[in-house]
């Protein structure tokens, strides 16, 4: 051993000092060195050599580079990986600390509290691995270190590179790759090809340890455990530890399920039902003291201070934010009033380019919520939430608001603002609150952010409440909404012609039917002309830029409208519906590469929306990514079961990965529910699965859509299934035939269909019809792509 670690110390010495070592396991013998380039203090594992001898290097250090790209607070980075003199080694950040395994070796079995929290900070770290498509596969108590009694995963993906890498050359060694106490029954039988839910399996065994002082499954030999896990009767936690509640017990059972599809579906989903069922019984108390809390009393509480009512906090590493709606106090409740006052503060903490805010779209479901707040944070990806009530008296208003740091449920500020009713006022409480929850979270903002948060956009406060009022219409995404959304933006324009966001709210009502397809009323002023209107009044106003971004986009004014929604997103970080459209737009103009960041961008800003994920699941889809595509388009039909758009794109991406029959079977479910003038077109949904048919050889009911296709008089459509049946002339024969090019469907379709439209493209015609979609667009024909 003297020798080894000489001939370590010599093997590493141009790039680490080794000090001492810190532990050895059955595979790796870790040490605490000196990161000489840095010169930071971090743990080099170097694996056994015979392991290393079995795996091999190249294949190896390919494998677990795939997990450096991790970057979550709860996930231990890898910080570098190689092979020197025979060694084979991979470093991570030093954690001055006790893993979990030492903690459990001391004290048997923790408090009901802080298992449900470690559990929670774990399934945070998996979801965000999982959404990159890397497993752990090695979820155990010496996995998970304790950093200032917070969970910090360690080894991800180490157990995937070698499998990857060793295959079969492990089980020379005597090694196996997992711990059988923890792994899931389909991992212990050899499966290759694991779910998340073999994550989750492996994570319910270290939560039922955390709390019973042992792992539910245990045997002499790897048969013997096998055979229980397979038996798939859970052992009674209760039995063993009597105040655990039944509902927290129910939930690990379930994660423990022996079938994998039924377990929870995800880490998150495991996290979220573990805190729902624990919070239970507080969740009570809490109702219970919220009723003893009078305005009176509230309004004793000093206003502008800031108080932190719990105390040891921890350190603020992740600054995302869900503003639920606040309640009406009082007997004139008017919502509509409550619903200003919560969109303009969650307007003003969405300027701030440190936080992460969660849209409006996504959080007006949680209105007078039944769920616990940590259930609430899991569903919408949070750490914070900010939550409270107003009361509208006379001439005076209350605002109440309540910090939260959601993954322990503890109130860190509180203040009660009580002032005369007017419109400065209500925006000088909202500023001061954002100010509040800017400096809770330790956000920074610019001279730029700070201005916009402490604007005060009218002085008129019925202009004010009729512009909240249309933007509650607008969000509905009706026509009627929409045309109520235009009547009250209108009325507020006539108590303040000055009201650039009135102006932006016109402009938007005015596009948003255009694009959908209704009939817009008789307005002197167009959208264009609202939104330059309210960039006249406010240069600065992120919402007037979008409105005229939007404005160029139903226009096909391509270039002009990513101007205007680039420029809106740099002033208003946190618009999730200038990411959505600044995505679609390089979607359209044949950027799939530039699309998939704000597409993503808003769909983490708003997680409930279906059209943002829909939209992101085709911007997956149009970068070659089916399998993230496919997460995305069932997600999205989860929030929205009935959303069209999420089954159509579902339909593409299944079309996309051979799938027939599941593409089919999709596409046929949606015809029902497509209605006239939406996305997609009921001509587009009968294109794509008239392709899908002709794919799968049945020409027959191809040519019986087709039929229908040209009824409708949707040319393109029309061309694109007789290029799948192989009948080109007709395909350009019927692309001749569109009147005004549809710019929309074939910047989709030549993403989604090169297989079908692939043997067009030599052809000088379909050259020359992508030109006339570039110049349609505004682009230059001959810039290249």
């Amino acid at each position: 051993m003297p020798d080894q670690i000489h001939h370590l110390k010599s093997a590493l010495a141009d790039r680490y000092t080794i000090q001492r070592e810190l532990g050895a396991g059955g595979m790796a013998t870790v040490y605490l060195a000196r990161d000489i380039k840095h010169g930071r203090e971090v743990a080099v594992k170097v694996l056994r050599p015979e392991l290393a001898a079995a795996l091999g290097a190249d294949r190896f250090l390919r494998e677990i580079a795939i997990t450096a790209g991790l970057n979550h607070p709860h996930i231990l980075p890898l910080l570098d990986s190689g092979e020197a003199d025979g060694f084979l080694f991979y470093a991570m950040p030093y954690v001055d600390g006790e893993s979990l395994r030492e903690r459990l070796d001391r004290e048997k079995q923790l408090p009901l509290p802080e298992a449900i929290r470690l559990t929670s900070e774990i399934a945070d770290a998996l979801a965000s691995a999982h959404r990159r498509d890397v497993l752990h596969r090695d979820i155990k108590p010496e996995n998970i270190l304790l950093k200032e009694g917070h969970a910090v995963v360690a080894d991800f993906g180490i157990a995937r590179a070698m499998n990857a890498a060793g295959g079969d050359r492990l089980t020379e060694t005597g090694l196996a790759v997992g711990t059988p106490q923890y792994m899931s029954p389909e991992q212990m039988s050899g499966e290759v090809h694991l779910a998340p839910s073999s994550d989750v399996y492996s994570l319910a065994c270290v939560t039922y340890e955390m709390l019973a002082g042992e792992p539910p499954f245990t045997g002499a030999t790897v048969q013997a455990l096998l055979a229980r896990k397979a038996a798939g009767s859970v052992p009674s936690l209760r039995d063993v530890r009597s105040g655990v509640p039944q509902s927290v017990e129910d939930a690990i059972c379930k994660a423990l399920a022996r079938v994998p599809s039924e377990r929870f579906a995800t880490a998150l989903d495991f996290a979220a039902a573990l805190s729902t069922a624990e919070a239970e019984a507080p969740r009570r108390s809490r109702l219970a003291a919220k009723m003893l809390v009078s305005f009176g009393l509230l309004a004793g509480v000093v206003v502008g201070g800031w108080h932190l009512l719990g105390g040891g906090e921890p350190a603020v590493t992740d600054r995302s934010i869900a503003v639920l709606p606040f309640e009406t106090l009082g007997e004139e409740k008017t919502n509509a009033f409550t619903d200003g006052i919560h969109g303009d503060l969650l307007t003003r903490l969405s300027h701030i380019s440190d936080l992460s805010v969660i849209s409006r779209t996504s959080v007006m479901r949680y209105r007078n919520p039944e769920k616990p707040l940590p259930a609430i944070a899991a569903e919408l990806g949070v750490a914070w939430i900010l939550h409270g009530e107003v009361q509208e008296a006379a001439d005076q208003v209350q605002v109440n608001a309540r910090l939260v740091n959601a993954r322990t449920d503890r109130q860190v500020w509180a203040e009660s603002y009580r002032r005369e009713l007017t419109a400065a006022n209500l925006f000088q409480i909202q500023a001061e609150i954002t100010k509040e929850i800017a400096r809770a979270l330790e956000a920074h903002l610019s001279p730029q952010e700070e201005r916009q948060v402490e604007r005060t956009p009218t002085e008129n406060l019925d202009s004010y409440r009729l512009y909240a009022q249309g933007r509650g219409q607008l969000d509905q995404r009706t026509e009627q909404g929409m045309r109520r959304a235009l009547d009250y933006f209108q009325r507020a324009i006539a108590d303040d012609s000055s009201y650039a966001l009135a102006w932006a709210g016109l402009a938007d009502g005015l596009s948003l039917l255009e694009f959908y397809g209704y009939p817009t009323p008789g307005i002197a002023l167009g959208p264009r002309q609202a939104a330059r209107r309210a960039l006249e009044l406010d240069p600065t106003l992120g919402e007037a830029h979008a409105s005229l971004g939007i404005v160029h986009s139903t226009r096909r004014e391509g270039p002009e409208a990513v101007r205007e929604l680039e420029r809106a997103v740099e002033l208003r970080p946190g618009y999730a519906e200038a990411h959505s459209w600044l995505g679609w737009m390089h979607l359209i103009l044949g950027r799939p590469e530039e699309a998939l960041e704000p597409m993503k961008r808003a769909a983490t800003l708003s997680p409930l929306a279906p059209a943002f994920r829909a939209y992101l699941a085709e911007a997956y889809l149009a970068n070659g990514r089916s399998r993230d595509a496919l997460r995305e388009a069932r997600r999205a039909r989860e929030i929205q079961p009935d959303y069209p758009l999420a089954h159509f794109i579902e339909g593409l991406v299944l079309y996309h990965l051979g799938m027939m029959a599941e593409a089919k079977a999709v596409l046929r479910d949606v015809l029902p529910v497509v209605r006239p003038g939406g996305t997609p077109s009921l001509s587009e949904v009968r294109a794509v699965l008239a392709v899908t048919y002709a794919a799968s050889g049945d020409s027959t009911n191809a040519r019986e859509l087709l039929a229908r296709i040209e009824e409708a008089n949707h040319p393109f459509s029309a061309g694109l299934v007789h290029a799948a049946l192989g009948e080109y002339q007709a395909a350009f024969d019927a692309f001749a035939r569109v009147p005004t090019w549809d710019s929309f469907s074939t910047e989709h379709f030549r993403y989604f269909f090169p297989d079908v439209l692939g043997p067009l493209r030599d052809d000088p015609r379909y050259q020359e019809l992508l030109r006339a979609v570039d110049r349609r667009w505004g682009l230059d024909p001959d810039g290249g792509r």
